[in-house]
């Protein structure tokens, strides 16, 4: 499970970041919908994984459904 506090803990734009996640986007995809480049997603996407303990996207996906 992800706890809200957690949750918190990520920046408005990582926050945007895991709602493309979860969706299935590729880091290519969200840096075009963000105006950002792959390597700032990446980044982000590696902060996202560290700040919620999960390892993978398809993690992220289960622990954030299970605490819905």
């Amino acid at each position: 499970l992800v706890d809200k506090r957690q949750i918190e803990k990520l920046t408005d734009a990582e926050r945007q970041v895991v709602t493309h996640l979860v969706a299935g986007s590729t880091n290519g995809d969200i840096a075009r919908r963000r105006g950002t480049s792959e390597n700032t997603v990446a980044n982000q996407v590696y902060a996202i994984f560290l700040k919620l303990g999960v390892h993978s996207r398809a993690e992220l996906a289960a622990r954030l459904q299970a605490s819905v």
